[in-house]
């Protein structure tokens, strides 16, 4: 095969390729900045109004919290930062039977491709003891632990969970407190995005390779 042949062979199968890339950019976002939550506000002694990353911490406990394109279920409520008005969701372990804390929602409109979800959590106002929730993406799915063991507040950890889509559709995406029974603390989420993961490697190559061609046919006109 001379240089022009495999130059379109190879150009056409880059072109093929491509629909079912995806780019490194972010799809979705969301830092819960507009949720609300229902009085009364928490105010006990016994678990006071901090968090690990925040000090001060509101939690809305009376009912559950509002969100566009979000639905909760049981003990999923709001948690405020008292000092600046920074919102995000907390997931409850569902003492007294009332269910434990969950939230959904579904990306719309996605593109075939490899993708990631991230978030940030940490835990309520229960020190040292620990906690634990399942992230279900897609058709992925992660156990994640978490405990607060540092002496002070202000650190929270990330979270991150790779996902493929293997044709355009929707991504379901659910976040759900584990075991009620044997967990007192809870977990409490916030900055959720959804990111295409970035061409692999092999493309980059191969778009190398052609930019390589295209040069030696410039040069020896083949």
């Amino acid at each position: 095969m001379n240089k022009r042949a495999t130059l379109i062979v190879l150009t056409m199968a880059l072109i093929v390729m491509l629909p079912g890339l995806s780019l490194a950019a972010s799809t979705y976002s969301e830092d819960f900045s507009a949720a609300t939550g229902v009085p009364p506000i928490l105010s006990s002694s016994v678990d006071g109004t901090f968090s690990q990353k925040w000090a001060a911490t509101n939690y809305y406990i009376g009912g559950l919290v509002t969100e566009q394109g979000w639905t909760f279920s049981g003990q999923a409520y709001l948690a405020e930062n008292a000092q600046n008005g920074d919102k995000a969701i907390l997931l409850n372990e569902g003492g007294g039977g009332l269910g434990h804390g969950s939230m959904s929602t579904m990306i719309s409109n996605a593109t075939p491709g490899n993708y990631q979800l991230s978030f940030e959590y940490w835990g309520d106002n229960r020190p040292n003891i620990p906690y634990q929730f399942t992230v279900s993406v897609g058709s992925s799915s992660q156990t994640i632990t978490g405990s607060w063991t540092q002496a002070m507040s202000g650190t929270s950890n990330t979270a991150v969970v790779p996902f493929s889509l293997a044709s355009s559709g929707n991504i379901q995406l659910q976040l759900s407190f584990l075991d009620k029974s044997s967990y007192q603390a809870s977990a409490i989420i916030d900055n959720i995005k959804v990111s295409s993961v970035p061409l692999p490697g092999a493309i980059w190559l191969l778009g190398s390779g052609l930019a390589a061609l295209i040069g030696v046919r410039r040069k020896y006109g083949a």
